[in-house]
């Protein structure tokens, strides 16, 4: 079951960053679209150094021991977390302007 559930994330990882990089091609060269580039990449890296350092601190100052396994697992859900939300990011901007 985790193994779907990774499956499943790797795909939509891949299809927001497609999306990502098909709209930093088309209208990412005006400068709206550098606006709305820069914003989504500043949510979308808070939201991975946050998802890492959680998944840091729980692992090295929890009072129960969760292990690195589950840490590493956090950090990488976070990181697609922000891949996504930086593809939703740009597609409500760029259809709601």
């Amino acid at each position: 079951m985790l193994e779907f559930l990774f499956i499943f994330l790797v795909i939509t990882y891949v299809i927001s960053v497609s999306y990502t990089v098909a709209f930093t091609r088309s209208e990412g060269k005006d400068e709206r679209g550098q606006q709305i580039l820069a914003n989504g990449y500043t949510l979308g890296y808070s939201i991975a150094v946050i998802g890492i350092l959680l998944s840091f601190l729980t692992t090295k100052l929890s009072f129960v021991s969760l292990g690195y396994k589950v840490a590493l697992d956090f950090a990488l859900m976070s990181i697609w977390f922000s891949g996504i939300m930086v593809a939703v990011y740009i597609f409500y901007k760029n259809k709601t302007a």
